[in-house]
């Protein structure tokens, strides 16, 4: 089942790499129109959100990695960082990703899709629900549910991405929201 964004309420179960998840809390739940980009796909998901928004990609240098190699290879980066080429992880048709189950990992299942087209449109609403798993389908494309922020770095060196510092960070907060959803 599919939902639009602005619908979504704390408790809510939605896709993620690993079944569903509930909703604990949003970062952002604005109806004000913002900018957006939009990443078009070459198996035809489209994506949409802020550049900031961490999204799971690939560089063209690993595409001479098969699948299963390159996708753990995928790091979180910042949508306004994404090029064509870049290749994002995409899941599966919903009903054969998840059949009537609710605990289904689509992990697994998730395939790379080319960057073909980015444009930038201007359009209502930026909502952001935070996920116990730190991830969530939007459209089909996997995306984590955090925005570009601050890493743990000793120098020039990341010693955790920005998604990692954020899933670490909302720990305190996902154990509050288990406790209520």
């Amino acid at each position: 089942m599919l939902f639009r964004s602005d619908a979504l309420s704390i408790g809510d179960r939605v896709a993620t790499a690993n079944g569903f998840s509930p909703i604990y809390a949003f970062a952002h739940r604005d109806p004000t129109a913002v900018d957006h980009l939009r990443l078009s796909l070459s198996t035809g998901h489209v994506l949409e959100l802020t550049a900031g928004h961490l999204v799971y990609a690939l560089r063209p240098s690993t595409s001479h990695l098969a699948e299963a190699e390159a996708l753990h290879l995928a790091e979180a980066i910042p949508a306004g960082d994404v090029q064509q080429g870049d290749a994002l992880l995409v899941a599966p048709p919903f009903g054969a990703a998840f059949g009537n189950s609710t605990s289904t990992s689509v992990r697994s299942e998730l395939r790379v899709a080319s960057v073909v087209w980015i444009e930038s449109v201007r359009k209502a609403g930026r909502y952001t629900p935070f996920t116990a798993d730190g991830n969530i389908l939007v459209n089909g494309v996997l995306a984590s549910v955090y925005h570009a922020g601050a890493s743990f770095q000793l120098g020039e060196t990341a010693l955790i991405s920005p998604h990692a510092t954020a899933h670490l960070a909302l720990a305190p907060l996902r154990q509050i929201g288990r406790a209520h959803v």
